[in-house]
């Protein structure tokens, strides 16, 4: 996956880029950039992006399946 990818699918799920700058450390500036097109990211920061990603789809993959306890 790219961080173009990635970046798409964040913003897609819903996170603004003022969210993913956030959770990333990745300054918000930066990230309007990219999705103008005007410079491609960094390796490090994609990474960055993917891995927000995998954590996100973890999560909500674990809430999936997870089922409540009885009492």
């Amino acid at each position: 996956m790219s961080a173009q990818d990635a970046l798409l699918a964040l913003r897609a799920s819903g996170l603004t880029q003022t969210d993913i700058a956030k959770r990333t450390g990745i300054p918000q500036c930066r990230i309007s950039r990219w999705e103008g097109g005007a410079v491609p990211p960094a390796a490090d920061d994609g990474l960055k992006l993917v891995r927000l990603l995998a954590g996100m789809k973890r999560r909500k993959t674990k809430c999936k399946t997870s089922t409540p306890e009885k009492t």
